[in-house]
């Protein structure tokens, strides 16, 4: 039912010859068969997500490359979320027990595996909890592959001695 509602919008959307679009709608519409790959192209389609793998990281290679050793697949989304989990969260937890939410309170980012977790503690949220508020936006290019537009990375260069 998404698929075909999804695919009438894109049709429609993609009849407008003077006008330049942007829809930014969940990556997997990605997977719609039935729409034309032209489609997503016109309306310049842009995805959501709070997952952005730096893939050239010396750190992810490696974790790639023993995953694939260990269960003979590559990772998926889930195993490097998974493996931030491990490398952080169930490090604090161990080291403060009880006290696990306030070691949060002295952390504003965590660089992992599978991005950057920013954490917001609101006076709404329930006590002690914490959401993450990363999030990326990727978009398609004429390449058909998907750049990361937003947040652009800033890249910090060594001062010269």
């Amino acid at each position: 039912a998404h698929e075909v509602a999804t695919m009438k919008i894109f049709t429609e959307l993609f009849l407008l010859k003077n006008h330049e679009i942007t829809v930014i709608a969940p990556e997997q519409v990605l997977n719609y068969e039935s729409i034309d790959p032209n489609y997503y192209a016109k309306v310049k389609y842009s995805y959501f997500s709070n997952i952005d793998i730096n893939r050239s990281d010396t750190l992810t290679k490696n974790f790639v490359s023993k995953y694939q050793e260990t269960f003979l697949i590559a990772p998926d989304r889930y195993a490097f979320m998974a493996s931030d989990v491990a490398n952080f969260f169930v490090t604090k937890l161990v080291r403060h027990g009880r006290g696990f939410s306030n070691c949060l309170r002295d952390v504003e980012k965590y660089h992992g595996r599978s991005g950057v977790y920013s954490f917001v503690n609101k006076p709404s949220y329930a006590r002690n909890s914490f959401s993450n508020s990363a999030t990326y936006i990727f978009t398609l290019q004429e390449d058909f592959t998907m750049r990361k537009i937003y947040p652009k990375d800033t890249i910090i260069a060594e001062e010269e001695n």
